[in-house]
């Protein structure tokens, strides 16, 4: 009983509080992660015997907000619809990004090369 109080708290918390954030222009970018499966379940508490929210297809992509330690852990909150849920982190995946970095190549002589001329 107490555990489902203490969810229901911070589900409300997390509703307003990001409400809140939004009125006052500091809007936070929230992380985006991909569902690693067909037909994965976002819970509205992190329990698998609440209600689901919503049902995620393969690699539909989805708002996160963090992991957290209910239920002994596991879990991540999520943001799916404008609204937060519950799903289990190992069906989740953060997709990598493509990284290209310009890097300028700076001449390099051996110095060998460099003695050699000098010295001519």
């Amino acid at each position: 009983m107490k555990k489902s109080i203490k969810i229901a708290v911070i589900s409300f918390l997390m509703l307003f509080g990001s409400a809140k954030a939004n009125d006052e222009g500091t809007e936070k970018t929230l992380s985006q992660v991909k569902s690693k499966y067909e037909n994965v379940k976002v819970y509205q508490q992190a329990s698998t015997s609440t209600e689901i929210v919503a049902i995620l297809e393969k690699d539909e992509t989805i708002g996160y907000f963090r992991d957290t330690i209910l239920n002994g852990g596991g879990w991540s909150i999520v943001y799916v619809n404008d609204r937060p849920g519950y799903v289990l982190s190992s069906e989740i995946y953060v997709e990598p990004q493509l990284v290209i970095k310009n890097k300028r190549k700076k001449n390099k002589q051996a110095k060998g090369d460099v003695l050699g001329k000098a010295g001519r």
